[in-house]
């Protein structure tokens, strides 16, 4: 790895070009790149084979990765200004967006999905994906996507775990015909007449679990397409998990 650039400007191109990085969803797709903040998170990245394009370093601090993309030291004061974490962290890399086609998916025989329609909140992505990522499943499938996956705080809320499985971005009804197709019991959570305590079913492989937003559950075509619709028992006054949190009941149900 060459020797680090020092910066010691915010008008330095390249620490231009970091920042927008880090605020603008449409500077990720346009460069098809994204940034990652702490040298766990970064190593996971590597350890799954994402290109390294660029490390920043805190200044003072010393390099923890090999890489072979370029290097730059930067001046504490503009590492802290961008910086997510508080000053907890002293490196930052740029890496090469991943991108999982669904037709060119391949998938163990008895794979074990979550599908998330429609999130919103880049934490509760990120949160999702730990969560799948920390259960084992085989991959995650976000139907009706709203927003970046590389949102920096996606990244930062999934702990790496955005980096350890597939994720594919597809519309409901693509992936609703995969899931057919490839004869996946489709569990969905929602609360429905014909919904069932998520303790009351069995969970047999291929099999996908299904949740929807907090606001607005799972849209129709998923409760028609699902084999059998389950729900968490709630007591009153609340009515409603965080979709992470239910995520979570169920995939550990499913696995037992």
């Amino acid at each position: 790895m060459q020797e680090p650039i020092t910066i010691q400007s915010s008008q330095n191109a390249h620490y231009k070009s970091l920042i927008r990085l880090f605020q603008k969803s449409r500077e990720r797709k346009k460069t098809n790149s994204f940034v990652v903040e702490g040298s766990r998170e970064i190593q996971r990245a590597i350890t799954r084979d994402f290109e390294v394009v660029q490390l920043w370093i805190r200044e003072g601090t010393p390099i923890s990765q090999t890489i072979e993309g370029s290097c730059f030291e930067l001046k504490k004061e503009l590492f802290d200004k961008i910086a997510q974490r508080g000053g907890n962290e002293t490196e930052i890399a740029v890496f090469k967006a991943r991108h999982w086609p669904l037709d060119q998916l391949v998938l163990p025989a008895k794979a074990k999905l979550l599908v998330a329609e429609a999130p919103e909140k880049p934490g509760n992505i990120g949160a999702l994906l730990r969560t799948a990522a920390g259960a084992g499943m085989d991959a995650v499938f976000i139907a009706n996507p709203k927003t970046d996956l590389y949102n920096p705080q996606s990244i930062r809320n999934s702990l790496g775990g955005i980096f350890s499985l597939p994720i594919i971005m597809d519309s409901s009804e693509n992936i609703i015909a995969y899931l057919k197709k490839h004869s996946f019991f489709i569990a969905a959570a929602a609360l429905s007449e014909k919904s069932i305590p998520y303790t009351d079913c069995t969970y047999p492989p291929p099999m996908a679990i299904a949740v929807g937003t907090e606001a607005n559950g799972l849209q129709a075509q998923w409760l028609d397409a699902a084999d059998v619709c389950v729900q968490i028992p709630m007591h009153s006054p609340i009515d409603s998990l965080n979709v992470s949190v239910a995520a979570g009941i169920l995939i550990y149900q499913a696995l037992t």
